[in-house]
């Protein structure tokens, strides 16, 4: 997992309950 991946993530969506996995 890469800082850039997280960034992506956190730009795409405003909240992580998404991403749970």
């Amino acid at each position: 997992m890469s800082l850039s991946f997280l960034l992506i993530i956190f730009s795409q969506s405003p909240s992580t309950s998404d991403w749970t996995s």
